[in-house]
C-alpha cells in the first residue's frame, strides 16, 4: 500500500482521508524542502483557502521586494564599484555586471527554477512570459509616460534581432524534440556574439558623424532664454516689459491669427519641450554600455532620494511601506557589507563577519551541524573575531575603508545570496501553488514569476520615463530582456542538461499528443510563437514610422499582451480540467 501512495500526488493527498496525516507520514522525502508549505497548508490551515490565500498573497509580496530590492540596493552599487575599480569599458561593464545587477532576479530565479522536475516549463514562462510582459505591457507605460518615443535605431534592431535568433532557436529544438549538451552550449554562445556585435556597432557609431542641434532649436533656445528672463516663477505669468510688447505687435502685425501674449509664449514653450526632448532622446543613449551606466546612476539618485525622504514627508502608503521595508533592512545590513559611502556604518561592518558567516551556513543548510562533537561555527569562531578586530582598528566611523573593492566582493557575494533564498522560496511556493491548483507550471511562471521579477523594471522605467528619459527606459525593456533570456536561460538549460544523466532533456512542444499536451508543450509552444510575433510586428511598426513610438502603438502593446494573456489563463484551466498535470 505505501509504495502505491508514496507519489504524492495531488490526487492522492486530495483523497486521503487525513491530508494532514498523509503529507507528514508519505511525502516527507518526495517533498524535500518545499514540505514546510504542505505542512502549512494542510496541518496548520487545515485547507483555509481564504486565509492561504491572503498569506501567499503576503509572502510573494515579501519574496518578490527581496528580490528587487537587493538586486537594486545592494548588488548593483558592489558590481558597479567592482567594473570601476577593474576600468572596465562602459560597454563592457553595461552588457556584463550592470546587466547582471538588473536580471539578477530573473536570472538566479529561472537558475534555481532547473533544479525541479518541472524546470524548463516553469523557466520557459518566467523568462519568455517576462520578457513578453517587459516588451509589451512595460514598454506601453513606458510609452505613455513618455507620450512619444524616437528610439535608437540601431540598439533595437540589435537587440530585437537577437531576441528573435534565440527564440527561433528554441524553436528549432522544440522541434528537434530534445536539448543535447551541443545545443545548450551553442545558445549560450549566443551571449559572447552579441557582446561582440555591441562592440562593432560602438566602433561603427563612433565614427558616424555626430548630429548638430538645428538652427531652428537654437533660435528656439534663445527665444525661450529670453522668456525664462522675462516670466514671473512666483505666478507662472509673465512679466510686463517694453521689448514683450513691441514684440508681440509686430507678431500681431504678421500673423493673421489673433492669440494673446500669453499664449503665444506657452506654444512657444511647448514647442521647445517637444523639440528639446526629441534631440534630448536622440543623444542621450546611443549605446547600450552607455545606457546602461546612465540608467544606474539616474536609478540610483532617485531611490536614494526616496529611502533618505524624512519620516513626516511620507504619506500613508509610504509610511506602511517604509514600516513594512524596515526589519529586512535591517537584516541585509547585518549581513552584507557596504559597497559604498551611504551604506557604511563601522558597527554594522564590525558584527557582518558573525552574521553574514551564520546567514551564508543557513542558507547552504549547514547551520546547525556539528564537527566531532561541536558546533560548526566554532572553528569559524577566531577567523571572524580576527576580522572584526581588524575593522575596529584600521576604519573610520564616517568613511569607507581605503580598500572599498573588499567590501564590494563581500557585497556581491552576500547580495546573490539573499537573491538566491529569495528565488528558491519564490520557485518553491509556485511549484506548491501549481500542486495544489493544477496549474501548469508555465502559465505560474508566465504571470506570477514573471510579473514579480518585473516590478523593479517596471517601477524603473516608468520612472525614468517621467523623469524624461522615455529612450533609456525603452532601450532598458529590450536590451534586459535580451541579457535574460540569452544568460539566465541559456545558463540553467546548460545546468540541466549537464545534470541529466544522459546530457538530454526532453522538449516536445511540437508534439499534439495526450502526454505532450498534458506537459504544457503547446502553451509552451505558444508562448515561443506570440514572443517572435510580437517581436516582428515591434520591426515592421518601427520600419514605417521611422522608429518613432507614439501612444496607439503602446495601446497595441496593451491590447497584444491582454489576449495573451486570456489566452494563457483560459488554456491553463483547460488543461486542469481535461488533463492531468
Amino acid at each position: 500500500m505505501r509504495e502505491e501512495i508514496i507519489s504524492c500526488t495531488a490526487e492522492a493527498i486530495f483523497a486521503a482521508p487525513n491530508p494532514c496525516r498523509f503529507v507528514r507520514e508519505y511525502c516527507e522525502d518526495a517533498l524535500s524542502n518545499s514540505r514546510y508549505f504542505y505542512d502549512l497548508y494542510f496541518c496548520s490551515l487545515k485547507e483555509n483557502n481564504l486565509i492561504f490565500g491572503v498569506i501567499s498573497a503576503l509572502f510573494l509580496l515579501t519574496t518578490f521586494y527581496l528580490l528587487a530590492s537587493t538586486s537594486e540596493t545592494y548588488l548593483s552599487p558592489a558590481l558597479t564599484k567592482i567594473s570601476k575599480k577593474l576600468n572596465l569599458s562602459e560597454t563592457l561593464a553595461g552588457v556584463t555586471l550592470v546587466a547582471f545587477a538588473n536580471g539578477a532576479p530573473d536570472i538566479i530565479s529561472s537558475f534555481s527554477a532547473g533544479e525541479s522536475a518541472e524546470g524548463v516549463p516553469l523557466i520557459i514562462g518566467s523568462i519568455f512570459g517576462g520578457g513578453l510582459f517587459i516588451s509589451t505591457a512595460i514598454l506601453a507605460i513606458v510609452i505613455l509616460a513618455s507620450r512619444f518615443i524616437e528610439g535608437e535605431k540601431y540598439a533595437l534592431l540589435r537587440d530585437i534581432g537577437f531576441y528573435l535568433v534565440a527564440t527561433i532557436y528554441v524553436m528549432i529544438i522544440g522541434l528537434i524534440g530534445y536539448w543535447s549538451l551541443a545545443s545548450a552550449i551553442g545558445f549560450v554562445l549566443l551571449f559572447p556574439c552579441y557582446i561582440i556585435t555591441v562592440f562593432v556597432l560602438e566602433k561603427y557609431q563612433s565614427g558616424l558623424p555626430k548630429p548638430a542641434l538645428s538652427s531652428s532649436l537654437l533660435a528656439d533656445s534663445e527665444a525661450m532664454s529670453a522668456y525664462s528672463e522675462i516670466s514671473d516663477p512666483k505666478t507662472g505669468g509673465v512679466k510686463p516689459s517694453i521689448e514683450m510688447n513691441a514684440q508681440f505687435l509686430v507678431e500681431q502685425k504678421t500673423s493673421p491669427p489673433k492669440e494673446s501674449l500669453f499664449d503665444l509664449i506657452k506654444a512657444r514653450e511647448s514647442e521647445r519641450k517637444e523639440t528639446a526632448m526629441t534631440v534630448d532622446q536622440s543623444l542621450i543613449e546611443p549605446h547600450l554600455g552607455d545606457a546602461q551606466e546612465s540608467r544606474e546612476t539616474l536609478l540610483g539618485e532617485m531611490n536614494r532620494e526616496r529611502r533618505n525622504r524624512c519620516w513626516g514627508c511620507l504619506n500613508t502608503l509610504g509610511k506602511i511601506t517604509r514600516a513594512y521595508e524596515a526589519p529586512f533592512h535591517m537584516l541585509r545590513s547585518l549581513t552584507i557589507p557596504a559597497a559604498d559611502e551611504e551604506q557604511w556604518s563601522k558597527l554594522f561592518a564590525m558584527i557582518q563577519p558573525f552574521t553574514a558567516t551564520w546567514f551564508c551556513l543557513y542558507v547552504t543548510g549547514h547551520l546547525f551541524e556539528t564537527y566531532k562533537g561541536f558546533w560548526i561555527g566554532l572553528y569559524l569562531l577566531p577567523v571572524q573575531i580576527l576580522i572584526s578586530l581588524a575593522i575596529w582598528k584600521f576604519t573610520s566611523d564616517d568613511h569607507i575603508p581605503p580598500l572599498p573593492t573588499v567590501f564590494a566582493i563581500g557585497a556581491l557575494c552576500l547580495s546573490i545570496v539573499w537573491i538566491y533564498k529569495a528565488a528558491v522560496l519564490t520557485v518553491e511556493f509556485l511549484e506548491f501553488i501549481g500542486f495544489i491548483t493544477q496549474l501548469h507550471p508555465t502559465f505560474l511562471g508566465m504571470s506570477l514569476l514573471a510579473w514579480g521579477n518585473s516590478m523593479g523594471d517596471l517601477f524603473n522605467n516608468r520612472a525614468l520615463a517621467k523623469s524624461g528619459h522615455g529612450l533609456m527606459a525603452m532601450t532598458g525593456c529590450f536590451a534586459g530582456a535580451v541579457f535574460n533570456l540569452l544568460v539566465g536561460f541559456g545558463s540553467s538549460i546548460l545546468r540541466q542538461v549537464w545534470n541529466s544523466g544522459n546530457h538530454r532533456v526532453n522538449f516536445h512542444i511540437f508534439n499534439f499528443d495526450e502526454k505532450s499536451i498534458a506537459e504544457g508543450g503547446f502553451l509552451s509552444m505558444s508562448v515561443l510563437l506570440l514572443t517572435i510575433i510580437n517581436l516582428s510586428i515591434t520591426l515592421i511598426y518601427a520600419k514605417f514610422q521611422k522608429f518613432k513610438f507614439s501612444t496607439l502603438y503602446s495601446i497595441y502593446l496593451l491590447v497584444f499582451y491582454g489576449i495573451v494573456l486570456v489566452f494563457a489563463t483560459m488554456y491553463s484551466i483547460h488543461l486542469k480540467v481535461n488533463y492531468t498535470v
